[in-house]
């Protein structure tokens, strides 16, 4: 008879992606029925309706003090209640973001094992609550060992786990829109895009002309948020692709001479485990920082350098992507030692995804 396993987690693909990794490097190896809850967002759907998964949307809101969070907190633990009882799993997983904390209150009140990977270097505030009930966590940083009780919740430093298709990205095609005689500077605002980094690129297009003999760009913009870099690129010397979302990321990223954007949790395992120089662009409005904090850990090793997200100031923030993007784009040289770097310094000696779900399955 089949193991079930329930994952969860949702809101962004940072914490979608780690735990179809782990799903998939379950499969390999055992007879296992898998299914996830998500969030109601629509990138959750997108993500999850290519996979072979049943999944479960829940009412989860972001965590806050007031009245939205509460209700969409309760109802999701209600739904995940029932849906538990009669699925019956041996274990639940979290995976971070603001539909884990719902499910593993379930699974406690259910008595159902609990564990939960967590590769952000600082736990959401939601999962902190819930977290130690777990018996097992899995981090990527060695920094977040602090803000678990040891003593309650045993702790992994496992790494990130990356889906099957990093490993393998040597074997991967070349995405067919791209020159093949260019090099390719990759911009992404994450899997939500980042209105700011588009902003910053329409006021740089001019600039990045004198470029476009060798290089290329492509632009994850984020869905919806495509129309006015078009509109702008379309005008340039510079040939630039412009897509609002991709599931072709660990391609592109594998073809990229360098990147630049966001630097959640899981881009920055996915910049070093492939080596790819990139000028992080932390998210700005994260009290705790977070994203500078993942950045820092890859320009320490001279693998980054971090360009200032300005927020509305969207003149500042092209000046300081600028300043970063464009002596790079000049210096073959530098852009090899920072690849090297990433390479030689990548923390990941086992493959995280196949460690986390033998953990997991054994439980």
């Amino acid at each position: 008879m089949s193991k079930r396993i329930f994952f969860a987690g949702g809101g962004t693909g940072g914490h979608i992606y780690p735990s179809l990794a782990v799903a998939e490097a379950m499969e390999k190896n055992s007879d296992i029925d898998i299914s996830f809850f998500c969030s109601e967002r629509a990138v959750d759907s997108e993500i999850l309706g290519s996979q072979p998964y049943s999944f479960y949307k829940l009412p989860a809101k972001q965590f806050g003090l007031n009245a939205p969070f509460a209700a969409g907190f309760l109802k999701s633990i209600s739904k995940a209640v029932s849906i538990l009882k009669k699925a019956k799993p041996c274990v639940v997983a979290g995976c971070g973001g603001f539909v884990s904390a719902p499910v593993l209150a379930a699974a406690k009140l259910l008595a159902i094992p609990s564990v939960f990977i967590n590769i952000d270097i600082i736990p959401g505030r939601a999962n902190r609550l819930f977290i130690n009930m777990c018996r097992e966590v899995y981090l990527q940083f060695e920094d977040t060992l602090e803000y678990f009780d040891k003593g309650r919740v045993a702790p992994f430093v496992t790494g990130c786990p990356l889906r099957s298709e990093f490993a393998e990205s040597a074997e991967l095609e070349k995405p067919a829109f791209l020159s093949p005689d260019k090099k390719l500077l990759l911009i992404s605002g994450a899997s939500s895009g980042a209105l700011s980094i588009n902003k910053a690129m329409c006021l740089l297009a001019e600039q990045f002309d004198r470029y476009a003999r060798s290089w290329q760009i492509t632009v994850i913009a984020g869905r919806g948020k495509a129309d006015q870099l078009r509109k702008v690129y379309e005008e340039r010397e510079i040939e630039a692709h412009i897509l609002e979302y991709t599931d072709q990321m660990p391609a592109l990223l594998a073809n990229a001479s360098l990147a630049a954007g966001r630097s959640g949790a899981l881009s920055v395992a996915e910049y070093a485990f492939l080596g790819v120089p990139v000028v992080c662009i932390p998210y700005p409005y994260h009290k705790d920082q977070h994203q500078l904090l993942n950045a820092r850990k890859l320009q320490d090793k001279g693998a980054a350098l971090i360009a200032e997200d300005c927020r509305e100031d969207y003149q500042s923030t092209a000046d300081n992507l600028s300043k970063a993007l464009f002596p790079l784009m000049e210096d073959q040289n530098r852009l090899e030692e920072m690849k090297n770097r990433a390479l030689n310094n990548c923390q990941s000696r086992q493959n995280p995804a196949e460690l986390i779900a033998e953990r997991i399955i054994s439980l």
